[in-house]
């Protein structure tokens, strides 16, 4: 159905040009609208977003207001499996950051499908026009993309080390190991991260430490700042429960990922391996290996990274180099955590 219905918002904006003069794509909108017998100058109905939207949740945003409709097209586009490239400017004087829909907003607009005014406001409180709705649906069309497949490390180009002054845009959600990593070697990147952590309670857990002082649950520290990169270090917690916690793993990630799309759909996102477990004799081998094969199946579906730190950190048998790791065979030292940001800065993401 999902398929089916963004052929059918396809079909009905295919006439709309991308940036063609303003008088041109008026007609074709109006051509549309009329189509449809919808005004173009009255206030988006729940009969025109239907038909322009087909398969959008109104309960979801019950206000059709401008930055109501671009957290529509966000939803969208990911139940579509599609993403909309980041190509314009977007600084909107009356977008707040840090409300949802204005998030959307600002997503929307840098992906060119709407603008601000004269004055660069947004108006995001503001009905929406059937007119506004039918070109935006129009340009959503043609400027979306489906999401490409995840890259493994192995196809991320490896390079030089970057700066590590990269990770003041980036940020890092995970268990002990990320708590381990920013304590032992302070860097500028930001967690959202609690020791002892499953993925299966990560998003309902209302006691994550993220930022410098923040403490709530995921959603609260995705909503601090934009963010150029999002890396997710979490399964350890869950990998010890055995190999039946694996279904439920693999659906807790997937709303992770999810939620972090939402609030920070300009950040490239990746997925970091479950590490080694055990120094001198590797323990949890079967399932270290199940579940980062689950975590790659996911980074493929979702169009994400995936960067693997088992390897750099493993002996040839699968155990932790023991210059690395600390006595639980688990947690590691700062040698070990450079050796986690090292990887890191050799294989930069692709832009979302």
């Amino acid at each position: 159905m999902k398929r089916f219905s963004f052929f059918l918002l396809c079909f009905l904006a295919l006439c709309l040009p991308v940036r063609a003069g303003g008088a041109e794509e008026q007609r074709e909108c109006a051509n549309i609208l009329s189509a449809a017998r919808l005004a173009p100058d009255a206030p988006l109905s729940e009969e025109g977003l239907a038909l322009l939207l087909p398969g959008a949740d109104l309960s979801a945003v019950p206000v059709l207001t401008r930055a109501g409709f671009c957290e529509m097209l966000q939803r969208y586009l990911l139940d579509n499996d599609l993403i909309l490239p980041q190509s314009c400017s977007a600084d909107a004087a009356d977008l707040d950051w840090s409300v949802p829909c204005h998030t959307s907003a600002e997503y929307i607009l840098r992906g060119g499908v709407m603008s601000t005014d004269e004055s660069n406001s947004f108006r995001p409180l503001e009905p929406i026009t059937n007119g506004e709705a039918a070109l935006a649906a129009g340009r959503l069309r043609t400027l979306s993309r489906p999401c490409q497949s995840g890259q493994p490390a192995s196809s991320l180009p490896e390079t030089e080390p970057l700066n590590d002054a990269v990770l003041e845009e980036c940020c890092m959600l995970g268990h002990s190991n990320v708590v381990g990593l920013d304590l032992s070697v302070p860097t500028g990147l930001d967690i959202i991260a609690k020791v002892g952590v499953s993925a299966q309670y990560f998003l309902s857990d209302r006691d994550l430490s993220f930022g410098r002082n923040g403490q709530g649950c995921a959603a609260d520290g995705l909503q601090l700042r934009r963010y150029r990169s999002i890396y997710l270090m979490l399964g350890t917690n869950d990998m010890v429960q055995g190999r039946e916690a694996a279904a439920e793993f693999e659906e807790s990630i997937r709303t992770i990922v999810e939620l972090i799309r939402y609030y920070q759909p300009q950040a490239a996102l990746c997925i970091l391996s479950i590490t080694p477990f055990g120094v001198d004799i590797p323990q949890y081998t079967e399932e270290i290996t199940l579940f980062n094969q689950t975590l790659k199946s996911i980074s493929r579906d979702y169009g994400i990274s995936y960067l693997d730190i088992y390897t750099p950190l493993a002996t040839r048998s699968g155990g932790n180099i023991p210059e690395l790791a600390r006595q639980d065979g688990y947690h590691y030292n700062a040698e070990g955590y450079e050796r986690i940001l090292d990887a890191m800065l050799r294989h930069p993401l692709p832009s979302p």
